[in-house]
């Protein structure tokens, strides 16, 4: 399993976007994501974006996903009135995000949503994967 986080603008913004992607023993892949799917296709961009690293895409996609036990994250303030010394201090607990997730739109899609299944998926690869391949080589 493994997480990844994207920020847009931290000071000034709000565009967030967090990922999971786990595989099961039997290679299934499982997705999890902040993005809501509202009929633009971000559910299936997303678990296609997973095959980059993995191989293949994602079977299972769960969309609009803001509560991990995991790895839980608290967001406070308004991200676009708060200072920057209150988000300083905010910042200070690893688990503090600015935002949870971001509306649907064609850039959060295309770029910040597809960078945190990206990564998710590459530390999955680097971290799991491979590993694993090098040991039974």
């Amino acid at each position: 399993m493994a997480f990844a986080c994207t920020q847009k603008d931290f000071g000034t913004g709000a565009e967030s976007s967090f990922a999971k992607v786990e595989i099961a023993a039997d290679g299934k892949i499982t997705f999890h994501h902040t993005g809501a799917e509202i009929g633009t296709g971000v559910s299936t961009s997303q678990a296609i974006a997973c095959a980059k690293w993995l191989g293949k895409p994602a079977a299972e996609v769960r969309m609009a996903i803001i509560d991990c036990p995991e790895l839980p994250v608290v967001t406070s303030g308004d991200p676009y009135m708060m200072s920057h010394g209150e988000q300083d201090e905010l910042s200070a607990n690893p688990r503090w995000s600015l935002e949870l997730i971001s509306p649907a739109s064609a850039t959060n899609s295309a770029f910040y949503f597809t960078h945190s299944t990206h990564e998710a998926a590459r530390v999955v690869f680097t971290h799991g994967l491979w590993p694993v391949a090098m040991a039974v080589a």
